[in-house]
């Protein structure tokens, strides 16, 4: 696909969202055993959909809030994320659990 189905979408808010998806997911793999991280984008059945998976070296606030120390320094964050997901009539679900973090982002086309 070449991209134009998202031309609705400011580049910015696009490249927000993965770009802090794929951040937050290196920073978390780079302290976890397992270094992998899995990003998936496609568009079917009318959605946009990203989903980046990681695993996690430690446990995460139960509202997935931020662990650095100076926390207005930082990207959009998963708030930020997800406005700007409900801007385009989308969602936003982040899940952590036994061990692993997923991202899931989709926006309808």
């Amino acid at each position: 696909a070449d991209g134009s189905k998202l031309e609705f979408v400011d580049p910015v808010d696009l490249y927000g969202i993965l770009g802090n998806a794929v951040d937050n997911a290196m920073e978390a793999a780079v302290q976890a055993e397992d270094k992998t991280v899995t990003v998936r984008c496609r568009i079917q059945k009318g959605l946009f959909m990203l989903r980046v998976e990681n695993a996690l070296a430690g446990s995460v606030p139960a509202d997935l809030s931020t662990t650095k120390a100076d926390k207005t320094a930082h990207g959009l964050g998963l708030p930020g994320m997800r406005e700007v997901a409900f801007r385009y009539g989308g969602t936003l679900e982040a899940d952590a659990a036994s061990g692993r973090f997923e991202l899931l982002v989709c926006i309808p086309v």
